[in-house]
C-alpha cells in the first residue's frame, strides 16, 4: 500500500541539478531523522545514517519507489534496543509518532509564481516526506499491535 502511494515519484526526465538537490533534501530529512533516534535507538539511528549515504544510488533512475520503500522499512526495523519491555515499544512508538510533526518533514507548497524546476523539486520532496511520515506511522502502528 505504501509502495502504491510512492510509485508516482520518479527522478527520470528532469534535470541533474533538480535529481541533486531531491537528493540532497532526502539525505537531510533522513539525518533529522537519525538525530531523533540517537538517543532513543542507535540502531535505527545508524540505518538511517547508512541509508542516508545510499540516497543516490536508491533514488536515482531508473530505481523504482519500493527500492526506498523497502529500505526505510528496513531501517525502522534495524533497531535493537526497543525490544525487551512494554516502556520500550510506548517510547518507540512516540518516538516514531514524534517525527511524523518534525518541520523538516512537512509538506513544502507549490506556488504559481515558482518555476517549472522549483515545482518538480518540490513535488518529489514532498512524496520523499510522505514515505518517511507513512513508514514511520505503519511501524508504530506495528509496535502498538506488539503491545
Amino acid at each position: 500500500a505504501i509502495d502504491s502511494m510512492f510509485s508516482t515519484f520518479s527522478l527520470s526526465g528532469i534535470s541533474d541539478f533538480i535529481q541533486n538537490d531531491v537528493i540532497a533534501d532526502a539525505a537531510s530529512m533522513l539525518g533529522d531523522v537519525a538525530d531523533a533516534f540517537r538517543m532513543v535507538d542507535s540502531g535505527v539511528s545508524a540505518a538511517m545514517r547508512l541509508l542516508q549515504g545510499d540516497l543516490s544510488v536508491i533514488l536515482m533512475p531508473p530505481s523504482a519507489a519500493s527500492d526506498f520503500v523497502n529500505a526505510l522499512q528496513k531501517a525502522w526495523r534495524s533497531g535493537d534496543r526497543l525490544r525487551g519491555s512494554t516502556s520500550d515499544l510506548v517510547t518507540m512508538i512516540k518516538t516514531m509518532s514524534g517525527i511524523t510533526l518534525d518541520p523538516g518533514l512537512s509538506p513544502r507548497g507549490t506556488w504559481p509564481t515558482d518555476s517549472g524546476s522549483a515545482a518538480k523539486q518540490k513535488m518529489q520532496r514532498n512524496m520523499i516526506a510522505a514515505a518517511i511520515r507513512t513508514t514511520a506511522i505503519s511501524t508504530a502502528v506495528h509496535a502498538v499491535t506488539t503491545l
